[in-house]
């Protein structure tokens, strides 16, 4: 509390030491608070809607608005997910893939406040995170909500047109470099909306797109437990199998949303939205396998030791049977 305190205390006077010259030039006239007046949005204007959303909430709840997601490297909403306390991400490939709340799986998501999908809900991991305008997670889920989420309930919620009047037009590019396919592929998203007043309410359009794409690349090394070489010596082990895929593949996440809104009060609203989501992954796999090397011939001489130990660190076998293999996957 002490350093809270100094802390404090020198923030305060580095502020009046900062203001002081603009105080005392020559007596001038202040200018006008009109003129000068600075409104700052973003990011800071994005917490503060996430922090009124936690205050006014019945539940525990935490929220990620679309500046968040916005200035942030995430690719689609799992990923934007792993910045909210109490939840953990799984990755495939790199990318997030399947969420915890608080370590319980049993999570449930809807999109716009309507279940859909297979299971518990909408696969997170295949919307891409431009197009939503906010995650709200429901830790302590109510009543009210759709039920089945044991874990927690998660709500996508996409942008719509009279959530920011005028028109707007917005868009970004960028590129991801993946060193073992050698590629760079493509990030690009974007969105333009309009609003009119028509004497009876108001009336807006948007439409909003997404596209990633993504090669990457695995080598697998994947070893069996150690077993007994009763052939070689009492209680010598070495690997029992060996296994060597690789992996080579193309990911592809494409999002489209239109929506077309109309308010004639602040109290009655509507809307017609259709929303398009596609992920597409093909993989190639191929390698060779290694079958069980228990009493197999070895090289005499040929057998090395970790030191001071019966295990064996290098060996040569005699006619092992191996087998390759290959697959495509869609």
């Amino acid at each position: 509390m002490r350093l809270f305190s100094s802390l404090l205390a020198g923030s305060a006077f580095c502020a009046i030491i900062a203001t002081a010259p603009a105080v005392a030039q020559d007596g001038a006239a202040p200018a006008d608070p009109a003129e000068s007046e600075v409104i700052v949005t973003g990011i800071r204007g994005s917490l503060q809607s996430a922090q009124g959303l936690k205050r006014n909430a019945d539940q525990v709840v935490d929220s990620i608005v679309a500046e968040d997601i916005g200035k942030l490297p995430d690719v689609n909403v799992t990923e934007a997910l792993q910045r909210v306390s109490g939840i953990q991400v799984g990755r495939d490939r790199g990318e997030g893939s399947g969420i915890t709340i608080r370590g319980l799986s049993q999570v449930a998501s809807i999109f716009n406040g309507r279940s859909g999908g297979n299971g518990r809900g909408v696969d997170l991991e295949n919307i891409p995170a431009e197009l939503i305008a906010r995650v709200d997670v429901y830790k302590t889920p109510s009543a009210d909500l759709v039920e089945g989420g044991i874990g927690g309930l998660i709500n996508v919620v996409t942008r719509k047109p009279l959530d920011k009047k005028g028109f707007t037009l917005s868009g970004s590019a960028r590129g991801r470099y993946s060193d073992l396919p050698d590629k760079v592929d493509p990030m690009v998203s974007a969105l333009v909306s309009n609003t009119w007043d028509v004497g009876e309410g108001e009336f807006g359009i948007l439409v909003a797109g997404s596209f990633q794409q993504r090669a990457f690349e695995s080598h697998v090394v994947n070893v069996g437990a150690p077993v007994g070489q009763p052939g070689i010596g009492a209680g010598v082990a070495s690997l029992s199998r060996q296994y060597q895929p690789v992996i080579n593949a193309d990911r592809r996440r494409i999002g489209i949303d239109a929506v077309v809104q109309y308010k004639p009060n602040p109290d009655l609203e509507f809307y017609l939205q259709g929303t398009y989501q596609d992920a597409n992954q093909l993989q190639q796999q191929y390698g060779a396998y290694i079958r069980s090397l228990r009493n197999r011939s070895f090289v005499p001489g040929s057998v090395e030791y970790f030191s001071g130990t019966n295990d064996v660190s290098k060996i040569a076998f005699t006619n092992v049977p191996v087998r390759t293999f290959g697959a495509d996957r869609d």
